[in-house]
C-alpha cells in the first residue's frame, strides 16, 4: 500500500492537470473501490494487488484533495478548510483503530477457515470510499483549472454556481479577475522557463 501511495502521489499532478481535478478525483475514487474489493478476496496475490491499487488512489487523493479544496475555498477560509481536511484524516485513523479493536473481539475459532474477521475490518473502507465517489461525481470542476485550460466562460459559470452569487457581483468578478491574473502569470513564467531551456 505504501508503494502504491508513493506512485499515486507522483501521478496525481500530471493526471489532474490533463483530466481536471474533479475527474481525476472521481477516477481515483473508483480505483480505490476496485482495490478495496480486491482486498476482500482470500487470495494472497489478489489481496496484494488490491493493496497496491488502493494505495495508488490514497496517495493521489491525499495530495489532490487539498489542492481541490484550496482552489475552491474563499481566501478567508482556505486555511481552515485544508486544516479540517487534515483533522478528518486523524479522526479516520482513530476510527480505524476502534474498528480493528471491535473486529478483534470477533469470536474466531482456531483452525477454521472463517475469513469474516479480517474481511469485515477491510470491508468498512468501502463505505467512505463509495460516499466519496458519489459526492465527487456531482462536484463542479475547479474554476482555476478550467480558466487555465482556456475555458474561461465555463470557469466563471462554475465560480458563480459555487459562490451562489450573480455573475456581475463584485465579489465574483474580483475573485475571477484574481484567478485569471494568477493563471496568466504562471503561464508566462512557464513559457519563459521553456524558452530558457530550449535556447
Amino acid at each position: 500500500m505504501a508503494a502504491g501511495g508513493a506512485a499515486g502521489s507522483l501521478l496525481s499532478a500530471p493526471v489532474s492537470d490533463i483530466a481536471g481535478r474533479q475527474k481525476a478525483l472521481l477516477v481515483y475514487g473508483i480505483t480505490f473501490l476496485g482495490g478495496a474489493v480486491m482486498q476482500m478476496f482470500a487470495n494472497y496475490p489478489v489481496f496484494m494487488a488490491g493493496r497496491f491499487i488502493a494505495g495508488l488512489a490514497v496517495g493521489a487523493t491525499s495530495s489532490l484533495t487539498p489542492q481541490y479544496l484550496a482552489e475552491w475555498a474563499p481566501k478567508s477560509i482556505r486555511g481552515s478548510c485544508v486544516s479540517l481536511y487534515n483533522i478528518a484524516i486523524i479522526v479516520a485513523l482513530a476510527l480505524a483503530f476502534w474498528i480493528n479493536y471491535a473486529v478483534e473481539r470477533w469470536k474466531y475459532v482456531p483452525g477454521s477457515h472463517d475469513n469474516g474477521q479480517w474481511q469485515m475490518s477491510l470491508g468498512v473502507q468501502l463505505i467512505p470510499g463509495a460516499i466519496f465517489v458519489v459526492l465527487i461525481a456531482f462536484a463542479p470542476e475547479s474554476a482555476r483549472w478550467m480558466i487555465a485550460h482556456g475555458r474561461r466562460e465555463r470557469g466563471l459559470g462554475n465560480l458563480v454556481r459555487i459562490r451562489g452569487l450573480p455573475e456581475e457581483d463584485v465579489y465574483v468578478m474580483t475573485e475571477y479577475g484574481e484567478i485569471v491574473a494568477q493563471v496568466e502569470e504562471e503561464q508566462e513564467l512557464r513559457a519563459g522557463e521553456f524558452c530558457v531551456l530550449t535556447s
